[in-house]
């Protein structure tokens, strides 16, 4: 049986994001909220836990795939 696999090595902060796409943080929020990247809260239950992006999907926008 394999060990299980480590979210938050399939995830990037908004910071990592960021640096991944070459651009701010701000820019990255207005990227969230034009519906280009996907907000991810390890605890959905907390609105001020920390928000992360899937590594798939910010190198697939940075590879410009993204809508």
């Amino acid at each position: 049986m394999s060990a299980p696999t480590d979210v938050r090595r399939l995830l990037y902060t908004r910071s990592q994001t960021a640096q991944a796409l070459n651009c701010s943080v701000a820019t990255v929020i207005r990227l969230e909220r034009a519906g280009r990247l996907t907000k991810v809260r390890l605890d959905p239950r907390k609105p001020s836990a920390e928000v992360r992006h899937r590594v798939d999907e910010v190198e697939a926008l940075a590879r410009g795939e993204g809508e």
